[in-house]
């Protein structure tokens, strides 16, 4: 169960003059200024809760409909419907520990998040990272070329490109720092 910890981590940076921003919606959101580690930690145990609940639900629902996921139009409206429900319950959740807290100005810019990525991992965290997406997105390329359910696997070849990019990203920031 340290996967869901881990990506509750993740939703988290701290800057080196000691800001400690919230991202819910991700890196492209305004994020918000948490107050101090106390608060960090608590809502950090209650977005681990919040993922062991969404994606146990997930697991659960694809096991029990997977069969019916197969035609594309149903998987895609299906993950728009869990998307939906996702961001629902979070808003419910988390409703009032986000009016308690102060919204950053701007959003984040893209080169500051990727270096807090840096410093909050290893080089070989960043760099399994990179390999394992890389390779996963070589396996949809593939499935791809054979016609492999062409709607499903591109999308899914799309969100790994994305996340081998976001990891090279940061491990480049991490050699660059080290150098």
């Amino acid at each position: 169960m340290r996967y869901f910890a881990y990506m509750a981590e993740r939703s988290f940076r701290t800057y080196p003059e000691g800001d400690i921003l919230f991202f819910p919606q991700g890196l492209l959101s305004r994020p918000y200024l948490v107050p101090n580690v106390e608060e960090k930690q608590r809502l950090q145990a209650k977005l681990t809760w919040f993922y062991r609940f969404i994606f146990g639900g997930l697991f659960v629902a694809l096991f029990l409909w997977g069969r019916f996921l197969t035609p594309p139009l149903v998987f895609f409206l299906a993950l728009a419907g869990m998307l939906v429900l996702q961001y629902i319950v979070f808003r419910l959740i988390f409703r009032n520990d986000l009016r308690a807290m102060k919204r950053s100005e701007s959003r984040t810019r893209l080169s500051r998040f990727y270096a807090g990525a840096a410093a909050q991992n290893s080089s070989l965290t960043l760099a399994l990272g990179f390999a394992i997406s890389l390779i996963i997105s070589l396996i949809n390329t593939a499935g791809l070329l054979m016609g492999i359910s062409p709607p499903i696997t591109a999308a899914s070849e799309l969100f790994f490109k994305l996340c081998t990019v976001a990891w090279g990203c940061a491990l480049l920031i991490k050699m660059r720092t080290k150098a």
